[in-house]
């Protein structure tokens, strides 16, 4: 797997072929080569354990969550009116 993305935490290379190999949309070969991965993904993932230390302590907000804060800033402001975003209504407590 890679380390080419932002902050994924420790060990994203081992995770992501466990997560992959439990996932039952995947063929026996797929599964079979994750399996066979997994040492390997382990181990270049321990050699960057000091990177991946490094990039979770800068203060670096991840790509996900800034635009998460971005879509509900929009949402607040009004902005994603047209989009296919639609408010959630008050639930009615008297009514039944």
């Amino acid at each position: 797997m890679t380390h080419a993305g932002p902050y994924e935490g420790y060990y994203p290379g081992a995770s992501r072929d466990i997560e992959m190999a439990s996932n039952d949309e995947h063929g026996w070969m797929m599964r079979t080569m994750l399996l066979v991965d997994l040492p390997f993904s382990a181990a270049l993932d321990t050699v960057l354990l000091p990177y991946d230390y490094y990039r979770s302590t800068d203060g670096r907000k991840s790509a996900r969550e800034t635009i998460a804060a971005s879509e509900k800033e929009k949402q607040a402001k009004g902005h994603m009116n047209g989009s296919g975003y639609t408010k959630p209504k008050a639930k009615d407590k008297g009514k039944k």
